[in-house]
């Protein structure tokens, strides 16, 4: 049981990374201006490039834990039967 509650929360924790993820998107990031200068651009996109990369972990982690999730679970049921037995 407590694999799958730690699996369970690697898919969780992935969820809550795709969330913050599109927090920074919008805090840092943002709509970029029409027309920007360099600077701005460059910044714009150092901070779109970290949004995209927390996007990606927690996408991963995401779909780690939802594969994850049934075969350990499934694991756990087939060890409990055969305990009983």
């Amino acid at each position: 049981m407590k694999k799958l509650v730690k699996i369970t929360s690697i898919a969780a924790s992935g969820f809550l990374m795709i969330i913050f993820g599109f927090i920074y998107d919008l805090l840092f990031a943002g709509i970029p201006y029409q027309d920007t200068t360099p600077a701005i651009e460059a910044t714009w996109q150092f901070h779109r490039s970290i949004a995209d990369a927390i996007y990606k972990v927690g996408a991963i982690l995401l779909i780690v834990g939802i594969l994850f999730t049934p075969i350990i679970w499934l694991k756990t049921q087939n060890s409990n039967s055969v305990d009983k037995n």
